[in-house]
C-alpha cells in the first residue's frame, strides 16, 4: 500500500507494471517489475518477473531512475513468446 506504481501497456497485449517499497526499518528498497501478457490460448496470463533489493545508501535518485528506464527499456524489448513457450513445455 502507497508504493509509488506505474503502468505502461503496449499494442500487443502486454503490459508491465513498476513499483519501489522501502522496508519498514528503512535498511532496503526494493524494485519490482511485472511484465504480463496473454496467453497464446487467450485463457491465461504469463508473466515474468525482475526485482532488484538495494541499500538505500547505495545509490542516488538519479542514478536511480537511470537504471530503472533502462529496466523498463530492457522488459519491454523482451520477447514473450519465450516465456509463452516454457509454458507450453510438458514437465518431465
Amino acid at each position: 500500500p502507497g508504493a509509488p506504481a506505474q503502468l505502461i501497456v503496449n499494442d500487443r497485449n502486454e503490459a508491465i507494471l513498476d513499483f519501489l517499497l522501502l522496508s519498514k526499518d528503512a535498511k532496503f528498497m526494493e524494485f519490482n517489475l511485472f511484465k504480463y501478457a496473454k496467453a497464446n490460448d487467450g485463457n491465461a496470463v504469463v508473466s515474468f518477473q525482475f526485482a532488484y533489493r538495494f541499500a538505500p545508501s547505495s545509490m542516488t535518485p538519479p542514478e536511480f531512475a537511470k537504471a530503472r528506464n533502462a529496466w523498463i527499456n530492457l522488459a519491454a524489448s523482451y520477447d514473450m513468446n519465450q516465456v509463452q513457450a516454457k509454458f507450453g513445455q510438458k514437465n518431465e
